[in-house]
């Protein structure tokens, strides 16, 4: 039997007749419907659209308002009422009538649970037939937006007892993910979820699983007035947080598979089957609504039929435009490829009377087969151009230039159903159909520019498509470590070889690693847009500004935007830092800095998505003077000396990070391997052994490996093969150290009046205690001998803060105060005076 694909990748606007008008509950007043998470839905809602689905396989629809249930962007209004999959053909069980139908439209005709058998289905009442919900990051993610979501509450509304309790249901569904059942996981290819396998698919950073049946004859009949066929519904939603535009879209994999009712015999077969996609898409206000179809995307969409739309005029906002792509899947289990075969809309309107009863199981049949919903299967009427050529694809013209078939010639704006339908294809007992739908929805200037910009969205979705259903990824962050000396920040990530590697691995996915960028921001918590890019270290070669194919919301066009900037300076893996770069000024000891360093790649193939980078991994880092008795064998920058002499002008040991150098001593070794392939080795005599094997790197550049806070440069091929060199290590004094406290260890500021220019916030004031050793221990008196506060530190910083409380929390009142550093280790003790002059706070 044939095992047809039916893949259709959808952006939000194209489905079925309906019975009458929607009633919608007003705008104002739904949100206050009810304020708890249902039991049997929940959403798909990691990225800029949030959307309804229910166990039963109702999608799209809000379980507190029963209003539209796709919402984008978030907190605004819907773009999709309701949507479902839908299914007819004619089958050949024995039973009458042949001709049945089965699906979710408004009327769901679906019930939750799976068929253990033939005719026998799960208890919908079972404590393990429900939906389920998970996202990797589950135990640390910010899940305010999915309380208030899930609740219908605003964020401001959220309560801690609401976030742990949506936190606890990821927890549950992630432990008791069910597999077995036919919900995705992470295999080894042996068919079973073995322990440190995961639940999820393709990358996901969202998925939603759920598993329906049409066993039901009350809930088949009232939708299609149709009797059941023994459909068993697997549904797998899943969505990505980005990279824009993939942050657009919901994809959606149905599993429809014939299992059969109690009478079905095991010779049983379903002939020209059909499944489609079904959408009422409301843009906003349902009463001016258009739906289209472009051929070329596989793509049927809804977009506003106006400039303005009373629901997003609320939010200042011009309509979106929404719809659904028709894919081929790439995966074993889907072996064919078929594309939409047909498109078909209705709309209340009296050319389109609605139906009733088994009625509309006729007239999606006609309609699965690109004819007019009609309710005579034997003469449908087909669908008609405005110049009175037949077509399978009404709709298909241009709205954005005015051209060709577009909604609006023939009726007036209003409601809209749509289908998007894949067939015909026979199953057998037993068969599966799958079908691969992406959601898709896009804002641009003005109600025509979405629909532009939409079908700009579904180009890269395509690109995921055809990159086997996984969205291309950054490389691998880099481990960045960051050395404090004075007036000095020595940033290094190349210490970790294994780290480099996976970093800067072999082309992936056509994306090849092409640098790293590097960043200075204002705090821990900045986003990009308030970092200050310091440095670029891209690789030698014809890259060098990345352009990446951008829309312009107002215009409509696409236009061409830099993404990344390189200069081909060549991959480096430190940056000395002695300069400010955001306030243009030296580096202060003691002040706190944020830096960040990132990897990019490029895919030149790809416009919309040329380049990725790894998100920001913020590090905070303090400039800070000499430890106590501690004195740098080198300063950054020093060349060392190498044996022989004949090293001079071919090997290069250049220090960067004076702190991190062990005094140990290397040898370098040169060789030829073959006729024309020369490679070096750096052994360490001190503690015998290799710390770099078959280096190739002689062209004096920084791509060469920071060893022990050496950067060693070979050359040019030298007149001799081994070469040796050495340095000093940082030395300790104790006489010195406790000369360096007595004459170093202060207060800053002092005294304080009222502010402190490396305070965040005029409620948090501080001092900050210097050039302390690593172990401390600061007592603050009064003037009357009181104990006001002590403060302990056992760790490397030379820095302690006193945010001017006692030790009950209070803020301590101006005046003069004494402070008692014990410094145990060095066996020293010294005693500063502390004025504080508090400001006047209310």
């Amino acid at each position: 039997m044939l095992k047809a694909l039916a893949a259709i990748t959808i952006t939000l606007s194209a489905f079925i007749p309906v019975l009458a008008q929607k009633r919608v509950p007003d705008l104002q007043t739904q949100s206050k419907i009810t304020n708890r998470i249902p039991e049997r839905s929940t959403l798909i809602n990691i990225n800029k659209l949030s959307m309804w689905i229910r166990a039963d396989g109702m999608s799209g629809r809000n379980p507190h308002t029963f209003g539209g249930g796709v919402i984008f962007p978030h907190g605004t209004t819907n773009v999709v009422f309701q949507d479902g999959i839908v299914w007819a053909g004619l089958v050949k069980d024995g039973k009458t009538p042949e001709l049945r139908a089965g699906g979710q439209r408004h009327i769901v005709g679906t019930v939750e649970g799976r068929i253990i058998s033939k005719g026998v289905a799960e208890d919908p009442n079972d404590p393990d037939v429900r939906i389920w919900r998970i996202r990797r990051d589950w135990n640390t993610a910010d899940l305010r937006q999915d309380a208030a979501e899930l609740n219908n509450i605003s964020i401001e509304e959220v309560t801690k007892s609401q976030i742990a309790e949506v936190r606890e249901q990821y927890e549950r569904d992630w432990n008791e993910w069910p597999w077995q059942k036919g919900a995705p996981f992470y295999d080894n290819n042996n068919g079973i979820m073995d322990p440190g396998e995961e639940p999820g698919l393709f990358d996901a950073d969202q998925v939603v699983w759920l598993v329906a049946n049409d066993l039901s004859e009350g809930h088949t009949f009232e939708p299609f007035g149709s009797p059941p066929i023994g459909i068993e519904f697997q549904a797998t939603l899943w969505a990505y947080k980005g990279p824009p535009p993939l942050d657009h879209a919901i994809f959606k994999h149905y599993r429809v598979i014939y299992k059969g009712t109690a009478t079905t015999p095991d010779t049983a077969h379903i002939d020209s089957m059909y499944i489609g996609q079904w959408s009422d898409p409301d843009v906003g206000s349902y009463s001016d609504d258009f739906v289209g179809v472009d051929t070329l995307l596989s793509l049927g969409y809804g977009y506003n039929a106006s400039e303005i739309d009373d629901a997003y005029s609320r939010f200042d906002l011009p309509p979106p435009a929404a719809g659904y792509v028709l894919f081929a899947s790439p995966t074993t289990d889907l072996p064919t490829r078929q594309t939409m075969t047909s498109f078909g809309y209705s709309t209340p309107h009296p050319l389109f009377h609605g139906c009733l009863g088994y009625e509309c199981a006729l007239e999606f049949w006609n309609l699965f087969r690109g004819f007019m919903p009609r309710s005579d299967p034997k003469n449908p009427e087909p669908w008609r151009t405005p110049s009175g050529d037949i077509t399978k694809f009404p709709l298909s013209g241009d709205p954005v230039a005015g051209t060709g078939d577009i909604d609006g010639i023939v009726l007036s704006p209003g409601d809209r159903r749509m289908l998007m339908s894949s067939g015909p294809f026979t199953m057998a007992l037993g068969d599966t159909q799958n079908v691969l739908i992406a959601l898709v929805a896009a804002h641009g200037g003005s109600h025509l520019t979405s629909v532009s910009m939409l079908k700009f969205h579904t180009r890269a979705v395509f690109s995921v498509f055809e990159n086997d259903l996984r969205p291309p990824n950054p490389p691998a962050p880099p481990e960045l470590a960051i050395s404090k000396l004075d007036r000095t920040l020595v940033l290094n990530w190349g210490n970790d070889a294994t780290a480099v590697a996976e970093t800067e691995p072999s082309p992936q996915d056509s994306y090849e690693f092409e640098g790293y960028n590097v960043y200075q921001l204002p705090s821990q918590e900045a986003p990009l847009e308030q970092a200050k890019k310091i440095a670029t270290f891209d690789r030698v070669n014809e890259v060098t500004t990345i352009m990446r194919t951008v829309f312009h919301r107002e215009s409509g066009r696409l236009l061409q935007r830099p993404l990344r900037i390189g200069r081909n300076t060549g991959v480096q893996r430190f940056l000395v830092v002695t300069h400010d770069h955001l306030r243009d000024r030296p580096l202060a000891n003691g002040t706190p800095y944020y830096f960040a360093v990132t990897a990019y790649n490029h895919n030149p193939d790809n416009p919309i998505i040329p380049s990725l980078e790894t998100p920001l991994d913020i590090h905070k880092a303090v400039p800070e003077w000499p430890k106590p008795g501690v004195r740098q064998g080198h300063a950054v920058g020093d060349t060392l000396k190498v044996e022989p002499l004949a090293g001079a002008g071919f090997i290069f040991p250049i220090v960067i990070d004076p702190s991190q150098i062990s005094g140990d001593r290397y040898r370098i070794r040169i060789r030829r391997v073959g006729q024309d392939q020369l490679m070096w080795d750096l052994f360490n005599e001190t503690a015998g052994e290799f710390l770099l094997r078959d280096q190739t790197n002689f062209s004096g550049n920084n791509d060469y490996p920071l060893i022990g806070g050496l950067l060693v440069k070979v050359v040019g091929e030298p007149p001799v093969r081994e070469f040796f060199f050495g340095a000093d290590a940082p030395s300790f004094d104790p006489q010195t150290a406790q000369r360096d406290v007595r004459q170093q260890v202060n207060v800053y500021p002092n005294p304080y009046v009222g502010v402190n220019r490396l305070e965040t916030s005029r409620f948090r004031p501080f001092v900050t205690f210097t050039h302390l050793p690593q172990k401390t221990k600061i007592q603050i008196f009064n003037l009357a001998g009181q104990l006001v506060r002590t403060l302990e530190k056992d760790n490397d910083s030379q820095f302690l803060k006193w945010d001017l409380t006692n030790d009950h929390n209070w803020l301590v009142a101006s005046g003069i105060y004494l402070a008692r550093i014990e410094m145990p280790e060095l066996d020293e003790v010294k005693v500063l005076k502390v004025v504080i002059v508090n400001r006047q706070l209310y």
